[in-house]
Formats: structure tokens, C-alpha cells, sequence
């Protein structure tokens, strides 16, 4: 089966580009070019980024066919935060990979929240990264050798310091104030501490005292 967007290059020996193009549906790629019988061309070719093909082409007065098999495979990477759920907040991860002097980043498509797809990649070993403000989280990944789905966690947490104040806005200084801690309808946590860790998203708080609601947030 043809492999559309394939780009290549037709240099000669000194890195003079002379044509380039990319593929389509069939998967053939055509770049021509004089004949010259100092020097043969070299032809490039690359695929998200990635090098697929380098190799110097004989001198001939007719035309010279390459073949190239390249396999490619999906990737499927499941995303949650540290409290198991998908994430909050936007997360995109990306495979990296060095390329000759440069690196490589491919991105997927979304699927669903906290899902995605890396479509057509080709096998080989690549860094799965996931970033969010200053937390960076990374893992190994062999394709296609990875499984049908990888799961990563973000590390993100922040603190959250919750302050009470009545309504003349004095502190509330009261031990047996009691915090829900929602997400999305969900219950993250009810307790009566008022430092909490948690990841990045939107939650609202609800407060009470002796099972009487005196707060939301």
C-alpha cells in the first residue's frame, strides 16, 4: 500500500537542491533532474519529520526507481493525573525522537479527554514527553513493541490553602470545619485539612460545620 506524505529531495554531491516532492496516495514519488557524468545525486527522503531513506543514485541517462518498504504502526497513549482521573486541564503528549543533528517531535490526534492516537509511526524507539508549566514527565517507548495502548500519568500537583473568613471578614478559626472537595460532580476527598495537593482543574469546595453548609467556593 502507497504512503502519501513522503517528502524528498534530490541534491547533488555539494547539497545543491535540483528537485523535490512528495508523495501521494500511490506512494510513488518522482523528482527529476540533468543528466551529469561528473557526479551522481544523492536522494532524501522523510516521513513526520523522520529520515527514511538517504542514498546516492547511479549515473544513468534512464530513469532510476527506488524502492523504500517503510512500516508503520498506531499508538494509542491513555493520559490521567495523579488522582487516577483524566486530566483537568489540557494535556498534549508528543514522541521525540533525534534525527541526524536535529529532533524530532511528533503530536497525535485527540480522541477523547485524556485519549490520543499517534497515527502511522514509523517503528523504532522514541521518548514519550508529556509537560505541563514546570512538571515534565517521560517514559520509553519501543514501537512497535509498546503494546496496544501506554499509560502515563502526569506528575502535576499544586497546593491548595484554603482560608475562611465570615462575612466582616475575620478569619475562621475552627477545627471541625469540614471540606468537600468536588471535581466534575465527582467527590475527590471530604476532610477537615485546609492544605490539600492536588492536580490542576477546576473544583469547587464546599464547607460546613456540624453538617450545616456555611460555604461554597
Amino acid at each position: 500500500q502507497g504512503i502519501p506524505g513522503i517528502h524528498g529531495r534530490l541534491t547533488n554531491k555539494a547539497g545543491v537542491l535540483y528537485d523535490e516532492n512528495s508523495t501521494q496516495n500511490n506512494g510513488e514519488l518522482l523528482v527529476t533532474a540533468p543528466f551529469d557524468r561528473r557526479e551522481p545525486y544523492a536522494l532524501q527522503a522523510e516521513y513526520k519529520g523522520l529520515t527514511i531513506y538517504s542514498g546516492t543514485l547511479h549515473k544513468t541517462l534512464r530513469k532510476v526507481k527506488k524502492e523504500v518498504t517503510l512500516e508503520l504502526y498506531d499508538l494509542e497513549v491513555v493520559i490521567t493525573d495523579a488522582l487516577g482521573l483524566p486530566p483537568g486541564v489540557e494535556l498534549i503528549p508528543v514522541l521525540i525522537t533525534p534525527d541526524s543533528n536535529t529532533t524530532i517531535q511528533i503530536t497525535p490526534i485527540e480522541k477523547g479527554k485524556g485519549s490520543f492516537v499517534f497515527e502511522r509511526i514509523p517503528a523504532g524507539d522514541y521518548h514519550l514527553q508529556l509537560s505541563y508549566g514546570e512538571f515534565i514527565d517521560e517514559m520509553h517507548v519501543t514501537i512497535p513493541n509498546a503494546g496496544n495502548v501506554v499509560h502515563m500519568q502526569c506528575s502535576a500537583l499544586f497546593t491548595l490553602i484554603i482560608d475562611l473568613f465570615d462575612s466582616k471578614g475575620n478569619t475562621l478559626a475552627n477545627d471541625d470545619i469540614e471540606f468537600l472537595i468536588l471535581r466534575d460532580n465527582q467527590t475527590i476527598t471530604k476532610t477537615k485539612e485546609k492544605t490539600l495537593s492536588l492536580p490542576p482543574a477546576r473544583y469547587r469546595i464546599t464547607t460546613s460545620l456540624d453538617d450545616e453548609l456555611i460555604g461554597v467556593k
